[in-house]
C-alpha cells in the first residue's frame, strides 16, 4: 500500500480505504493516479475492485469502435455477431468464479 501510495501521490490511508472498501465514493482522479501506479488501465481497476457491474459494462460495438479505429462498420457488425453467437451457444454466463483469472 505504501508503494502504491507513493507512486500515486496519495497518503497510504486513502490507498487503504480503496482496499478495505471502506470508500465507495472515490473521486475520478483518484481512481486513474491508483490505476497509474498499479500501471492498469482505470477500467480494469473498476472491474478488478468490483466496481463495475456486469450488467453495466459496454456492449461490444462501442469498444470495438473506440479500441479498434481502423475497423469498418462491417468488420464490427461481424465481429459482434460472432460474439453473440458464442455467446448464445455457451448459456450467455461467461466464466464462473473468476475461472478465466486461473493459470
Amino acid at each position: 500500500m505504501r508503494q502504491v501510495a507513493t507512486r500515486s501521490g496519495f497518503h497510504v490511508s486513502i490507498v487503504a480505504s480503496l482496499e478495505a472498501g471502506t470508500n465507495l465514493s472515490p473521486l475520478p482522479d483518484t481512481l486513474i493516479a491508483i490505476a497509474r501506479a498499479l500501471d492498469l488501465s482505470v477500467s480494469d481497476l473498476y472491474v478488478l475492485a468490483d466496481w463495475l457491474p456486469v450488467g453495466e459494462l459496454p456492449t461490444l460495438k462501442p469498444y470495438l469502435r473506440a479500441k479498434y479505429r481502423g475497423l469498418d462498420e462491417q468488420a464490427i457488425a461481424d465481429i459482434e455477431a460472432y460474439a453473440n453467437r458464442r455467446a448464445q451457444r455457451h448459456g450467455d454466463t461467461g466464466p464462473v468464479d473468476r475461472e478465466d483469472e486461473q493459470p
